[in-house]
């Protein structure tokens, strides 16, 4: 789950909406970096 929130005029965090697609992005860069981790390890 994604989530992100931001500071208002009053100085209060709210939450605020994240795009759907935010969350399959951020988990498929971290999938391809782990990738290619686990590759530069491996040789």
């Amino acid at each position: 789950t994604v989530t992100k929130e931001v500071k208002g005029a009053d100085g209060q965090w709210t939450a605020a909406p994240v795009a759907a697609q935010t969350e399959a992005d951020l988990e498929n860069a971290i999938l391809t970096k782990a990738r290619q981790l686990n590759l530069s390890n491996a040789g």
